[in-house]
């Protein structure tokens, strides 16, 4: 069983830097059901792609310049070109092995973390008792429900693409009766945290227009946690015969239980 971080009344209610539009962490607002026969709304993640780093000079440079120049001590400098092309053969060698182990050094000897940034958008599916009961996610056999109401765009590990990376839809009007709760969720795919991550934000907006309802930062611009590896963005929920949403805003750690995480987060809706 995972860790689940405490949730102070302090922590529930805070204002948030997060929050883009919308209102505010801890507050629950009503949903206007979209407009169309389905009543669709979406979610949707976008983040900033890593760059690329800079480019490596060759080892051994050319014996004229860019310019068509030559370099008069070229033949001096040669045992030196000649050390450093052995150097960084070793090391292009070596590199993937530690990679492969978690391990990297960058040049001023901090930690390197190869890994390009890569978030994943997720909704959990819960009954009027708060129990999951299913997950809708970027995996094959987690893009649609059974019910076929719930469904997620796919993959996408490069960030930005048009206005969202990643989209998961969900129809109001012929959901299965059970499905009472929805929260949606954004994890990291690989050894980043949400701080590693310059840009990012996720939406909660209608389908048909386009209209956003809530707008949320949640990388290093919304100032996460250390060790933040996942963030609880919102829950939209059956409010009578209507919908409502709340604007969660609550970051997570990598080792965590999903279920309870979100049963604690429910129990904090009076503390806004």
């Amino acid at each position: 069983m995972g860790n689940v971080p405490s949730l102070s009344r302090h922590q529930a209610g805070r204002l948030s830097m997060a929050t883009v539009s919308g209102p505010r962490k801890g507050l629950t607002s009503p949903l206007p059901v979209p407009a169309g026969a389905a009543g669709r709304f979406l979610v949707g993640l976008s983040w900033a792609p890593k760059e690329e780093g800079p480019k490596i000079r060759p080892a051994i440079p050319p014996l004229k310049d860019e310019q068509g120049h030559y370099d008069t001590f070229y033949f001096f400098k040669l045992p030196w070109f000649l050390l450093r092309a052995a150097v960084m053969g070793v090391v292009s060698i070596v590199a993937p092995a530690l990679r492969r182990h978690g391990i990297g050094v960058s040049r001023e000897g901090r930690p390197k973390n190869p890994d390009p940034h890569d978030l994943d958008l997720f909704c959990y599916i819960l009954d009027h008792d708060m129990q999951v009961l299913q997950l809708v996610g970027p995996k094959n056999a987690e893009l649609i429900d059974p019910g076929k109401k719930i469904y997620h765009s796919g993959e996408n590990q490069t960030g930005r693409d048009a206005t969202d990376a990643e989209q998961i839809f969900l129809e109001t009007r012929g959901l299965p009766p059970e499905y009472h709760y929805f929260f949606f969720v954004v994890k990291s795919a690989n050894r980043n945290t949400m701080g590693d991550i310059p840009d990012g934000n996720v939406r909660l907006a209608d389908s048909a227009a386009n209209a956003n309802l809530l707008q949320n930062l949640m990388t290093e611009r919304a100032a996460p946690p250390g060790n933040s590896f996942g963030y609880v963005f919102c829950s939209v929920f059956r409010d009578g015969d209507g919908w409502s949403f709340r604007n969660i805003d609550s970051f997570a750690g990598k080792e965590v239980d999903w279920h309870l995480l979100l049963q604690a987060l429910d129990l904090q809706k009076g503390l806004a």
